[in-house]
């Protein structure tokens, strides 16, 4: 074979190469866009259930406190003005989730990297959820002694705290006891959720963070919940460059903590 001849089969194997190559990416790049789409169809297939039964419900209650409100004693109105408003704040609950993630995966949430006090957010959380933690008598304890600096973007971590918080409070018993802990150590800041509850099995356990799983379970006194709390907060913690775990035992409780960097 003459010198042009080895040229031109060297190049066709370039070619071809290069070719398999290219149909390899393509085909994995369309696997993983399956993969996606699919995940979101399902994520959207869960809003859609869970709004569709917590608004049926809410409007049969409207409909019925519409109709016999002049035949009904006022404890059972202010019975059914309660079911009404845990069943609107359910929904909003739900909508927000969606929202915050819907805008993760756009892009459209702005995202801070500054000096944030912890602490600060903490307290701030408390005093939002204070009626729902006396509501059902629930002792509180935290060490927010000192101040404490983090990297990163306060309304994230105090929507992620509100999250963290009001799911210990819907898991844990009436008089039961949550904690708030927070600490440094490494270089990293670290804040803890506790409750004595009643936990998470490690069947669920494992799933609670996956979009492809839907767990969402009634609280001590029939709460609802939406079940896609946790793994918008791990997104959001995940985008300010922190990380979130959770440990649970069934009937002793859960902890939830999440880290991100310490600044000086």
């Amino acid at each position: 074979i003459d010198g042009g001849n080895c040229v031109g089969i060297r190049g066709i194997a370039v070619d071809m190469t290069r070719h398999v190559q290219t149909e390899d990416r393509l085909k994995a790049y369309t696997e993983e866009l399956k993969e996606v789409n699919a995940m979101k169809d399902k994520f959207f297939s869960i809003i859609a259930h869970d709004l569709r039964a917590p608004f049926t419900g809410f409007l049969g209650f409207t409909e019925l406190l519409h109709q016999e409100v002049d035949n009904m004693s006022k404890e059972e109105i202010s019975h059914f003005a309660g079911i009404l408003k845990n069943s609107a704040k359910n929904n909003y609950e739900l909508l927000e989730n969606l929202l915050q993630w819907g805008r993760l995966q756009t892009g459209a949430l702005e995202i801070k990297n500054e000096r944030i006090e912890i602490t600060n957010c903490i307290s701030n959380v408390l005093r939002l959820l204070q009626y729902n933690i006396e509501n059902k008598q629930i002792s509180v304890e935290s060490n927010l002694n000192s101040p404490v600096y983090a990297k990163g973007d306060c309304q994230i971590v105090q929507s992620v705290l509100q999250n963290l918080l009001s799911n210990s409070i819907k898991f844990t018993n009436r008089n039961g006891k949550i904690s708030i802990e927070c600490g440094q150590n490494d270089g990293k800041v670290f804040v803890t959720v506790r409750d004595n509850g009643v936990g998470i099995s490690g069947q669920i356990l494992e799933k609670l963070f996956r979009l492809d799983s839907h767990i969402t379970t009634q609280g001590t006194e029939k709460e609802t919940g939406t079940g896609l709390g946790l793994l918008v907060c791990r997104e959001m913690i995940e985008k300010i460059n922190g990380k979130i775990e959770i440990e649970s035992r069934v009937n002793e409780g859960t902890a939830v903590t999440f880290c991100l960097h310490r600044d000086e």
